[in-house]
């Protein structure tokens, strides 16, 4: 939202320089062109090119012109799950398989499947039923959503 908001405010302060500047300089010429019924420039969106799919970033970018005057500008919005693979990727590849498997159960939809492969997410350093029963004391109502509301741990029998 910062971003919008300081992208309109560059735009009308932009627009007042062109204004003010065209007043003071105008008044120092004594060349006289008659622009009478010509169009303002053409408002041109400026491109905005992410070519390393690592970046996970996109452009967007828009131009206008009102007859009056004209203007473009753009700003990049990051795609938060495609970082979150590429880090997820880099900690996997670094050797950090359980944290590259920590970062990506920070998504609910990948908790849940996890969960429902029976290979629960991580949790404070605990893996398999240790990791499920701290999941289950901190976050009972992910599970409740996923097998019901009558849901109940399994006890976990000692085999010695």
């Amino acid at each position: 939202m910062n971003k919008v908001i300081t992208f309109i405010l560059a735009l009308v302060i932009g627009g007042l320089l062109a204004i003010i500047s065209d007043q003071v300089f105008a008044a120092d010429t004594n060349i006289t062109t008659n622009n009478k019924g010509m169009p303002v420039p053409s408002a041109i969106a400026p491109s905005i090119s992410t070519m390393n799919p690592k970046i996970c970033k996109t452009g967007v970018s828009g131009g206008a012109n009102t007859g009056v005057v004209s203007f473009s500008g753009g700003f990049t919005v990051e795609d938060e799950n495609c970082a979150r693979v590429v880090k997820a990727e880099t900690l996997s590849n670094l050797g950090l398989k359980v944290s590259a498997v920590s970062l990506m159960c920070q998504d609910e939809s990948i908790w849940e499947a996890m969960e429902m492969a029976s290979s629960p997410c991580p949790f404070g350093g605990a893996l398999g039923d240790v990791a499920r029963r701290a999941w289950f004391k901190r976050y009972p109502e992910r599970f409740y959503k996923l097998y019901g509301s009558d849901f109940k741990l399994p006890v976990i029998v000692d085999k010695q």
